[in-house]
């Protein structure tokens, strides 16, 4: 009798860790303002000075206006004016200013779009190198993302158009402002293009 007792009581025990642990673990999952404030606050920005921007940046191309999720502005880029060949490690430099504190830490999606025949070249990353998440961005910062892209070695030679945006799993940082053809619709930025030349 005491056995089953016993066993009841365990049973009555898990029953209520179960939701317990649920509602912790939801709670971590959860960006929380306060905390998120304190540990942008709280970063030493010395480790990614190369990065923060006292001037206006003058990027060699631009798409004036685009504004993502209310909070960040794209400001342009530094694109190859020169054609690349397949093999080669391609300098990409993007510019923002940050208009309100993001709260999640986004990651940059980049498509390399042939105009014609090839396939798409990808360069998703984390922004500037991974030493600076979006959620620790301050507002009124502009900062640049240096990104060294390859280019496959079997890439098709032509000519080849830049998108570029932010996403978490599935779900894209919405644009909030700009117009076409500086955007395609679907949240990912017209950057500019590139020409890969034959091998």
């Amino acid at each position: 009798m005491k056995a089953q007792k016993n066993t009841k009581l365990m049973k009555g025990i898990a029953v209520g860790i179960v939701p317990l642990t649920a509602l912790i673990v939801g709670y971590l999952n959860v960006p929380h303002p306060t905390s998120a404030a304190k540990e942008r606050t709280n970063f030493k920005r010395t480790k990614v000075k190369s990065a923060l921007l006292e001037e206006a940046p003058k990027p060699n191309t631009s798409a004036k206006g685009i504004e993502l999720g209310s909070k960040l502005r794209y400001l342009g880029a530094n694109l190859p004016k020169k054609a690349v060949k397949p093999g080669d490690d391609v300098s990409l430099d993007f510019f923002f200013e940050v208009t309100d504190n993001l709260d999640r830490s986004w990651r940059m999606f980049l498509h390399i779009d042939p105009t014609s025949q090839g396939r798409r070249i990808h360069g998703d990353h984390h922004p500037v190198k991974s030493k600076y998440p979006t959620n620790l961005w301050q507002k009124g910062e502009k900062l640049v993302d240096k990104h060294l892209q390859r280019i496959p070695a079997t890439a098709a030679p032509g000519r080849y158009t830049i998108w570029m945006g932010f996403y978490i799993g599935d779900e894209r940082l919405p644009i909030t402002k700009g117009d076409k053809p500086n955007h395609d619709g679907s949240n990912r930025i017209r950057v500019g293009t590139l020409t890969i030349a034959q091998p």
